[in-house]
């Protein structure tokens, strides 16, 4: 008699619905990927975070802060002062790439030990 009440039962299911039965009694029974099918179908699949330490920005603007530190202590073993070859910098960045560099000179102050306002 079950088995003649299976087929009856199916006869009037679509197949989704057999389907969605079979994982339904596999969840029931503590099968955790029926239950993870499940949760993915009604609720959607759960976000994944993804760690990021960096913006492109920020290490763009690391480079940068390293960059100019490094070619400032160069020219300034030369005997110009700090304060100079910023102004001559920044001049530089804005007539070569159309780019204000002012926001990194306190940045790039500090790594060189110098404050915001003082000259070496």
């Amino acid at each position: 008699m079950r088995s003649l009440k299976l087929v009856t039962r199916r006869w009037y299911q679509t197949n989704a619905e057999l389907i969605a039965t079979a994982i339904l009694k596999k969840a029931r029974r503590g099968e955790v990927r029926a239950f993870e099918a499940i949760r993915d179908t009604v609720e959607g699949k759960p976000a994944q975070r993804v760690m990021v330490d960096e913006s492109p920005d920020q290490r763009d603007r690391e480079r940068q802060v390293k960059f100019l530190t490094r070619t400032i202590k160069t020219v300034a073993a030369d005997g110009a002062s700090v304060e100079e070859i910023w102004e001559y910098v920044e001049k530089k960045e804005m007539t070569l790439f159309n780019e204000d560099i002012s926001h990194l000179k306190p940045l790039v102050m500090a790594e060189l030990g110098v404050g915001d306002d003082k000259t070496d």
